[in-house]
C-alpha cells in the first residue's frame, strides 16, 4: 500500500535541482510512506506495516481503527479522536 497526503496549498515550482529550502519547503506538511498493511477484522484495525518514507525515521507500523459507513471507510489512529475519512467514488 502507498499513502501520500499532500497540504492543501499553492505549491511554488523549483527547478530540476531544488534548492535545500525549496526542497524543505515541498515536503512541509506533505506525508508519504509505503509498504504492506494487514488487517484484524476481530480488533477492527488496521496495520501500515511502513517499509519507507519521506519523514526521516518514519518507519514501522501505524495502527488504526476502522469502520464503513456506506461508500465511506473511516480511519481512527488509536489513541486520538482524529479521523481520516475515505469515500468511494462513483
Amino acid at each position: 500500500m502507498a499513502c501520500q497526503v499532500a497540504p492543501d496549498r499553492e505549491m511554488t515550482k523549483a527547478a530540476d535541482k531544488p534548492t535545500g529550502d525549496e526542497a524543505k519547503a515541498a515536503l512541509d506538511g506533505h506525508v508519504a510512506y509505503f509498504g504492506k498493511y494487514s488487517v484484524d477484522e476481530r480488533a477492527r484495525t488496521v496495520t501500515h506495516h511502513r517499509h519507507g518514507s519521506v519523514q526521516p525515521g518514519d518507519k514501522g507500523e501505524l495502527v488504526r481503527g476502522y469502520e464503513f459507513a456506506g461508500d465511506r471507510l473511516i480511519l481512527k489512529p488509536i489513541g486520538t479522536t482524529t479521523e481520516v475519512l475515505w469515500e468511494r467514488i462513483k
